[in-house]
Formats: C-alpha cells, sequence, structure tokens
C-alpha cells in the first residue's frame, strides 16, 4: 500500500465522515479519481464505498484473489457487472482508506501504487 496515497485520501473521508449522517440539508460525499483514467473512481459518503468495478466476476470472490486488499471494514452493499460495486463500511478512516488504495493499486494499477488522485467534495442534498 501506498502511505502517500493513503495520507491523500485520509482527510476528505474524515471531512464526509465528521459531517455526519446523511440529512434534509447534508449528504456529502468525496469522489476520488485517478488522473488520466475516467473510468477508475471511487465515491466515498457516511456509510458506503462505491467503486468502479472492471469484472463480470462477484466482487467478493475478486477480493478473495486479491487477498492483499483488506476487507475487514467492509462489506458488499450491492454491485453491477463491469460498471460498480458499492459496499458498507465500518467507519474507520485508517481502513476506508486502505482498503480503497488497496483496491485501486491491486484491481487497476496492477501492482503499482504510482497513481495521482483527484478529489471532489460534493453536497447531495
Amino acid at each position: 500500500m501506498g502511505a502517500d496515497q493513503i495520507a491523500e485520501l485520509r482527510p476528505p473521508i474524515l471531512e464526509v465522515f465528521a459531517a455526519g449522517p446523511p440529512t434534509d440539508s447534508a449528504s456529502w460525499c468525496a469522489t476520488f479519481e485517478v488522473d488520466g483514467r475516467s473510468n477508475v473512481w471511487v465515491q466515498v459518503t457516511f456509510d458506503q464505498v462505491n467503486i468502479a468495478y472492471p469484472s463480470e466476476r462477484k466482487p467478493t470472490d475478486e477480493l478473495a484473489i486479491h487477498k492483499q486488499v483488506p476487507t475487514h471494514a467492509i462489506e458488499l452493499a450491492d454491485w453491477e457487472p463491469n460498471m460498480y460495486a458499492t459496499f458498507s463500511h465500518s467507519g474507520d478512516v485508517n481502513a476506508v482508506a486502505a482498503f480503497i488504495d488497496a483496491y485501486l493499486e491491486h484491481i487497476f494499477m496492477k501492482g503499482t501504487d504510482e497513481y495521482t488522485l483527484n478529489v471532489t467534495m460534493e453536497n447531495l442534498s
């Protein structure tokens, strides 16, 4: 895992978590995109991680193959083959950041931790 990437992921995730559960006036989402790869994105809300998903195989099966991706703090909630996977998460900013970094590194970047993230914060309410 890339310590630089985890350090970059943590502040926006922490900001989303600190905003609290969604309300009628506020429901924050941090969207991360890998620079130069518009098909590689992650959205983090107070209770879920929605992430680009490039496989026909069930995400839990795919993650079992990639044992480097820590899954102890997430649970599959929904998915669409070759589109997205949505996971509920524990609310632990470090665990969520580590999951995202390892997922990007092993599912999309094929083992390299060299990638640059762009982040946007959005109120979905």
